[in-house]
């Protein structure tokens, strides 16, 4: 009763909807993803919480998760981690992933960028319920 949303880290392929329905109906609350994203090996980077096969599937799995997400009339949003890639020398507790919508020297992976762009032109009708979110998981 002490809080307007109720907020998850799920570093997974896809959502579990029977999961999430299951926890809605117990806290009768909005839902919001904090965290969420996709790795590949092929930028030198060492580790990947969620890996897929490559950068173009980064972009793949960006759709399919944030798609899936606003698909589901309980979630208010999600955000995906993160802006820039994590160092090759680690950040403060070692992690060294390849994540960001930009590299260490700010370029932009394309790949992601597109995808997001796209599917952000779409967020709203697919909350809505007006137009079909993307059903392709990314390839691991």
């Amino acid at each position: 009763k002490y809080m307007d949303v109720v907020t998850f880290n799920h570093y997974s392929y896809s959502l579990d909807s029977a999961e999430f329905d299951r926890l809605q109906a117990i806290a009768n609350k909005p839902f919001m993803i904090g965290e969420y994203g996709f790795n590949s090996m092929d930028a030198g980077l060492l580790t990947a919480a969620v890996p897929v096969r490559n950068r173009a599937e980064r972009g793949a799995g960006y759709r399919y998760y944030t798609e899936q997400l606003a698909a589901i009339p309980y979630f208010v949003g999600g955000h995906y981690f993160q802006y820039l890639d994590e160092p090759v020398t680690g950040r403060f507790d070692r992690e060294t992933s390849y994540n960001g919508f930009v590299n260490v020297a700010d370029i932009p992976y394309p790949e992601l960028a597109d995808a997001a762009r796209e599917t952000n032109s779409r967020i709203y009708g697919i909350h809505a319920g007006s137009v079909v979110p993307v059903t392709v998981p990314p390839r691991e």
